[in-house]
């Protein structure tokens, strides 16, 4: 039996959007080719999904949900029309809808959690008979999913996390798409070590090991090239347009620490509440949250996404990954899969769950603490004939075991399975 399908996924950073759309006159494209040369680029998500599904039978289309000037291309194209009064969010929820009713999909594959409230789900049901089954493949814990049919989750913590709740879960990995081999360029100028992705904040929850971790490697003069999310981020920066206020807020910045020192002393005898929301200007200040490239101006540089990212793990020796602190017991995201993909030798925490995925220091080099991790980038660094063998079998195990095919095919299976 085969069904049509919808996957569905939004964009969690604007700056993946800013970049492409600096490099695509996307001004005058049509809604399909904005969406393919968007998806050509690989940026978060890969033409990959909806090639296979049609190569299995089962015709799909490709939604994503928030990014709002293509979305309202399709509403204009469509002589759709919108209500401005309604909120961002309304309007995104109702040119979805209207997507849905347009292409009639039997099944709808959220690659994340949906961006609206869980009683929508079954809103569209009930809305559009059409729809079969409404699946979500999901990386972080949630309490949003449950009126989906069916969940695909990517550790096996998750996947537990998620029975508990009485919720139909299965596990489902992460995978690299064989297809961005052919994509990537080789350069003769390799770096050496490289990290991608968000790397936290000072006040930072969910990062703190991974910002604690390239703090402290960055202090210690390891050779990382740090491509950081959070790169445009400016703590420093305050505005106003009053004179008055720009002055006073520069020596804040300027004197800090100094300045409340000297402004508690006048104010002892002064008692002035002018000067008492000077000093709690300047204590709101010092203590608002930093992030690596406040620190290491020099060694953090602007994030790198889809094509432009590939290329650089392609091109790089060692690829370091260290994982969320949301789901600590195991490991699975994204970056493993690419990284060996992409020939890479990878060094990452070592999970429970690591022999599951990759044999330890043979496919990829693994480490329980900061120390560890040390020390094994120092031998990789100072031996590219070890380096160079665990990258080639990480990629044998991935390019064998873990690609965007092998997943799709199963599921493809569990879907079928979902519908008899």
């Amino acid at each position: 039996m085969n069904y049509k399908i919808v996957k569905v996924f939004d964009i969690n950073y604007p700056q993946v959007i800013n970049n492409f759309e600096r490099k695509q006159n996307c001004l005058n494209l049509n809604y399909s080719v904005h969406l393919k040369k968007f998806l050509d680029e690989y940026n978060i998500e890969t033409p990959g999904f909806s090639k296979k599904m049609l190569l299995m039978g089962n015709p799909s289309n490709d939604i994503i949900y928030n990014y709002y000037d293509l979305q309202i291309k399709w509403q204009k194209e469509n002589n759709i029309s919108l209500d401005q009064e309604l909120s961002f969010q309304d309007k995104l929820y109702f040119i979805f809808e209207k997507q849905i009713s347009h292409l009639k999909p039997e099944i709808i594959f959220f690659r994340t959690q949906p961006l609206f409230d869980s009683k929508k789900i079954i809103n569209l049901k009930e809305k559009f008979k059409f729809i079969k089954k409404i699946i979500c493949h999901n990386g972080f814990p949630s309490k949003n999913l449950k009126n989906i049919d069916l969940i695909f989750s990517s550790s096996p913590a998750l996947n537990d996390f998620y029975k508990n709740q009485g919720l139909k879960s299965t596990l489902l990995y992460h995978s690299f798409d064989e297809n961005i081999l052919s994509k990537v360029n080789n350069n003769t100028k390799k770096d050496n070590i490289i990290f991608c992705g968000q790397t936290g904040d000072t006040k930072s929850a969910h990062y703190k090991t991974r910002f604690d971790y390239l703090n402290d490697l960055l202090s210690h003069d390891f050779p990382i090239n740090c491509h950081s999310s959070e790169f445009f981020e400016n703590p420093n920066k305050i505005i106003s347009n009053n004179l008055k206020q720009n002055i006073r807020n520069s020596l804040i910045k300027l004197f800090g620490n100094k300045l409340k020192s000297t402004l508690r002393k006048i104010n002892i005898k002064l008692k002035n509440n002018k000067i008492y929301n000077f000093i709690e200007d300047i204590n709101t200040y010092e203590n608002r949250k930093k992030y690596l490239h406040n620190f290491w101006p020099n060694k953090i540089f602007e994030p790198l996404y889809g094509i432009d990212m590939y290329n650089k793990l392609y091109n790089c020796n060692i690829t370091l990954n260290i994982h969320t602190d949301i789901l600590i017991e195991n490991c699975g995201n994204y970056r493993m899969f690419e990284a060996t993909g992409l020939g890479s030798c990878l060094i990452t925490e070592h999970k429970e769950n690591i022999k599951d995925l990759f044999e330890p220091d043979n496919e990829v080099v693994t480490y329980k603490s900061l120390e560890e991790l040390k020390d094994k980038l120092r031998i990789l660094d100072n031996d590219k004939e070890l380096c160079k063998k665990i990258s080639d079998q990480g990629q044998k195990k991935t390019l064998n075991y873990h690609t965007l095919n092998s997943r799709l095919e199963f599921v493809d299976k569990e879907i079928k399975k979902l519908l008899n």
